[in-house]
């Protein structure tokens, strides 16, 4: 038996259906990776030469990895296997890898063998060979030694990739990198002869597209066949200094970057992109660089971070590579840090990490660690006269003084999943547009006026992303101008509940001793960060000027790291939060927008209800997608994509949805209602919508009459959920249950002059006393109850025209809420009054009497004691708007949890609750529904004046009173007193403040009996 949800009082009915709450983040698996880590220390083993296998040998450090590691890298590229590396040496660095916490993308390139004329030019084919042409070498030779020009992939793939443990050390694969580019005289084009020899040939020479497609499908193929299913694809492409679009002309062969991107499966988790783009920033020519101009093969310093916009709409995962070469390559190559060759604090380096993240890399990878080194510095990680060299002082001054620092940094926020592969944690993001969270101005305002004005607009405007682990919330925040700029940023509308409440902010990695344009701004990066307890030395705390704005500057190229400092509330009043989207505007995938509709309903029978999720436009591409609670998490369950034929038919009922199991089978059904069209019902069966039935338009169906409003539950109580139709405003009002193959008619009030006639267009079902039958409570200028009994409905309780119901004020305003629900263990639906207004304050769940003669006030959170949350929802709206409310039964074997939503400058904060009481859910120190005492009757005890405007008197007709007690709305007992003998009692709250409060009285006979009194001062 399923229930709808919700109602709006008023107008009309809504469609049916620690601190800070943590959803549990996903595995965290962002890379801080670096090419080049394959220095190391060797020794014979066996007659093979191979690395040291535990990162210490006799007290010393056995290859670089042991810094690497200390310094928060956890993944490293190797261009091997290749000419020089046998399957023995490979299998011990693996080990190596793994005893430093090290996972490893191994190389791939060598499958293609390009074709090259009589005169070793270039045809501009090739085919892959995956078995070193035939031949093969024993596992401690190399390839170089037999002269084999290219790994035996087949070989490697069979005797390591596929075997524990190298497996779960390897992560993946370099396929292919920059393959639209000519790399001229690397090595030769067959499988044998001399390495150097003349003409030279050519390997990774503008491979092929269909090339490297054909080595993806072939190592998925040959690694599924052995169950593996996890280790990555990667294509690496770059167009420097540039940007990859759809319309890149790298300018090299045939092919061009986007074309490899184009290879990739976005839905293929193993697909993985690197952007390989290095740029050296252009200190004298930035300002001159068109934005535009980056799309039509023009130069500009910020093209790479369009180019991971391009590559996320193909690739699962998009990576960045940075380029951290030094001046030992006879070149200059220090503007890969600096963004001002003269002040060395590697802001240009800081920026294109951060931003990268900002646009949304999953990985930041530095190559190469072997290229680091600046001229005048010895390498000496291959002297084996010096025990300790790779110690740190050994590491290149680059990696010293910037790289290992900036891993630090990324490491530490890793570790807090504040940058994380969940997506679920992005809470904003800006980049180069203007800003839809409302925190940062219009570009134009901060700017400075003295830039052309091509750089005086969004594209160069601050980019941003806020984060959230759940008890933590950040900003990275980079300005993409090469000079100053100082901006008040405004979280006074962030959606976020940890930036509503919080204070300040603490700016990480910086400890403020340097104005931002100063020379020796950030030239020391040491921000002294522990990583054992996750301390960072170098910060300082902004405070807020006033509503939450924080004046800021930024250096050129600069970034901050923001952490929000809050106090959460923790009122403990009844309820704890379950989950939160933490102001992100998503729940898992679907953007919650102000025409979203929401259906609950078990639609595959597992005993917990979907969040069936409708963006509706009224187009022809609104999304339908079906949520399900798995892990305390919501997962995607069932989604259209967009598609207005997918779902077999559902889409032109996606506004009019009724949510019943009509066959009784445990499993919800949609009966989708067009108005003006057909009715039919769906069925979700193998993970798809299926057409179950229609009336197929048919006008003289006995259903057609009734379309104008249908409400379902199960009313007779034979376990299947029937259908109340109404024919408005003045037609018949009957009832259909489902027979196996139709709706058929079950009852009707032939159009007489029944009592439910005139609650017909507000009507709330809900099985409010437990009996396993649906009731019907309306809501007119009365407030009504019906049971359906004896083939006809019933009239049960009801308002009878007060103006209260059971202290909430009828009729009810039209932004009041009231849902229907189980919210304990009591087999009973609750009542759940909710105020949605800009300064709502009251909400309360309220039980039906076991006699049914009125409400039991079970819970409410109010303004008299400056508690008007649930939990640490707020029931004022407080600069948000378009609040919601609905119940759903994410668990199964556990009440309903309170999904709120609520909207802040275009995002919805989402958060679900659930009570936190395991038995019925009662006010403290009031057991109101204790069948092993008697009840007195109402007649028996009087209690007046009621409202009271402080003193009230108790009056027992039959008995002596032998104790009371009084509880406010919270459960307090605010008065407790034992009396002998007494029948008239006078007692004095006039020192409480304004409320409704519980009297709970008890006789000789242990009779008791529970009263309402509201104080009215």
């Amino acid at each position: 038996m399923k229930k709808p949800l919700s109602i709006l009082i008023g107008i009309s009915l809504a469609f049916p259906i620690s601190n800070y709450g943590q959803q549990p983040i996903k595995p965290n698996e962002f890379k801080v990776g670096i090419f080049g880590a394959t220095s190391c220390k060797t020794h014979i083993v066996s007659g093979c030469e191979l690395p040291f296998e535990t990162p210490l040998d006799n007290g010393y450090k056995t290859s670089v990895l042991n810094i690497l590691s200390d310094d928060g890298f956890n993944i490293y590229q190797t261009y091997s296997p290749n000419e020089w590396i046998s399957e023995s040496f490979l299998k011990s660095y693996l080990k190596l890898s793994q005893a430093n916490n090290f996972k490893v993308e191994l190389g791939a390139g060598h499958y293609y063998k390009p074709t090259v004329d009589i005169n070793g030019n270039y045809l501009g084919y090739g085919t892959n060979v995956y078995d070193n042409c035939g031949n093969s070498i024993g596992v401690c030779q190399n390839p170089y030694s037999q002269n084999y020009f290219r790994a035996n992939i087949n070989n490697f793939i069979n005797n390591i990739y596929k075997v524990s443990p190298y497996k779960d050390i390897i992560w993946g694969y370099h396929i292919c990198e920059e393959a639209s580019y000519y790399h001229y005289q690397h090595f030769a084009n067959n499988c044998q002869g001399n390495v150097w020899g003349n003409p030279s040939y050519f390997k990774n020479v503008e491979t092929p597209p269909t090339n490297v497609n054909s080595a993806i499908s072939y190592f998925k193929n040959s690694l599924s066949s052995a169950g593996i299913t996890n280790h990555k694809m990667i294509v690496m492409e770059a167009n420097h200094h540039k940007n990859i679009n759809a319309n890149t002309n790298d300018g090299e062969g045939s092919f061009n970057p986007q074309q490899y991107i184009q290879l990739l499966n976005k839905n293929d988790n193993r697909d993985i992109f690197f952007e390989g783009s290095y740029t050296q920033f252009p200190s004298s020519g930035w300002i001159n660089q068109n934005y535009s101009g980056m799309f039509s093969n023009g130069f500009h310093y910020l093209g790479a971070f369009k180019s991971i916009d391009y590559a996320k709409s193909y690739s699962s995962e998009v990576h960045k590579v940075i380029n951290i070469e030094g001046t030992s390559v006879g070149s200059n190559y220090l503007a890969h840090y600096h963004s001002n060759l003269s002040i060395p604090n590697a802001n240009w380096l800081w920026f294109q990490a951060y931003t990268s993240i900002i646009h949304g890399a999953k990985g930041i990878w530095f190559w190469d660690i072997n290229y680091s080194w600046n001229s005048g510095e010895t390498n000496s990680w291959n002297n084996p006269s010096i025990p300790n060299r790779y110690d740190r002082s050994y590491f290149p001054a680059n990696y010293r003084n910037y790289t290992a620092y900036l891993a630090q940094e990324l490491r530490l926020l890793s570790n807090k999943n504040i940058i994380s592969t969940d997506a679920n944690t992005i809470v904003a993001t800006k980049t180069d547009f203007a800003d839809p969270n409302c925190i940062v101005p219009a570009a134009i305002s901060y700017i400075p006026t003295y830039l052309p004005s091509e750089k005086r607009t969004e594209n160069y405007g601050l980019r941003y992303t806020i984060r959230s682990n759940g008890t933590e919330t950040y900003m990275i925040i980079t300005n993409p101008l090469n000079v100053a700029v100082s901006v008040t940023l405004n979280f006074s509308n962030s959606s976020n509940q940890q930036i509503q409440s919080s204070t300040g902010v603490n700016v990480l990695f910086d400890n403020n001793q340097y104005p931002v344009t100063s020379s020796s701004y950030k030239v020391n990066r040491n921000s002294n960060i522990n990583p054992t307890n996750g301390t960072v030395g170098s910060q300082y705390y902004v405070g807020y000027a006033s509503n939450k704005q924080l004046p800021i500057s930024f250096g050129p190229m600069d970034v901050k790291i923001l952490k929000f400092v809050s106090t959460p509330p923790n009122y403990n009043n009844g309820w704890n939060i379950a989950w939160s989207n933490f102001g992100s505007g998503n729940i898992n995938g679907h953007n919650v927008k102000d025409g979203d509709l929401f259906y609950t309903g078990d639609f595959d029978g597992d005993g917990t209800e979907e969040l069936l999720c409708v963006g509706y436009t009224g187009g022809t591409n609104d999304w339908i997608t079906v949520l399900k609670y798995v892990n305390d998490n919501w997962e995607w369950h069932w989604s259209n994509y967009g598609s207005s034929s997918a779902g077999n038919g559902i889409y032109p009922y996606r506004n009019n949805f009724i949510v019943g199991d009509f066959d009784g089978d445990g499993k919800d059904e949609l009966l989708g209602n067009d108005i003006n069209g057909w009715t039919t019902l769906f069925k979700f069966n193998s993970g798809n919508w299926q057409w179950t039935w229609s009336d197929n338009g048919n006008a003289s169906h006995p259903i057609r009459p009734y379309k104008d409003k249908f409400y379902a539950g199960d009313f007779n109580g034979d376990g299947k959920d029937e259908l109340f139709g109404c024919d408005l405003p003045n037609g018949w009002t009957t009832t259909f249950k489902w027979n196996g193959s139709n709706f058929i008619w079950d009852w009707s009030d032939y159009g007489s002059n029944h009592a439910i006639r005139q609650y017909r267009t507000n009507m709330l079902p809900g099985d409010f006393d437990g009996d396993g039958k649906v009731e019907m409570l309306g809501f007119d200028s009365w407030s009504t109850l019906f049971h359906f009994d004896n083939g006809n409905w019933q009239w049960g309780w009801s308002t009878y025209g007060a103006n209260d119901f059971n202290g909430w004020t009828y009729p009810p305003l039209t932004t009041d809420r009231i849902l229907a629900g189980n919210l304990d263990s009591d087999n009973k639906d609750e009542l759940f009054f909710l105020q949605t207004h800009s300064t709502a304050a009251w909400a309360t769940t309220m039980d039906l009497k076991n006699d049914q003669s009125g409400w039991n006030w079970n819970w409410s959170a109010n303004p008299q004691y400056s508690v008007p949350f649930i939990d640490d929802w707020p029931l004022a709206a407080n600069g948000g708007s378009n609040t919601r409310y609905y119940l759903v039964k994410a668990k199964s074997n556990e009440p309903k949890y309170l999904l709120a939503m609520r909207k802040f400058c275009g995002n919805y904060l989402v958060n679900m609750y659930k009570t936190n009481s395991p038995a019925n859910y009662k006010m403290a120190g009031m057991d109101l529904e204790n069948d092993s005492i008697a009840f007195v009757s109402e007649n028996d005890i009087t209690v007046f004046p009621n409202p009271s405007d402080g003193k009230i008197q108790i009056l027992s007709e039959k008995e002596d009173i032998e104790s009371i007690e009084i509880s406010d709305p919270r459960g307090q007992i605010i008065y407790s007193e034992k009396y002998n003998s007494q029948r008239k009692i006078e007692i004095d709250l006039s020192k409480y403040p304004t409320g409704i409060y519980l009297v709970k009285i008890i006789n000789n006979s242990n009779s008791v009996s529970i009263r309402k009194i509201i104080l009215n001062k």
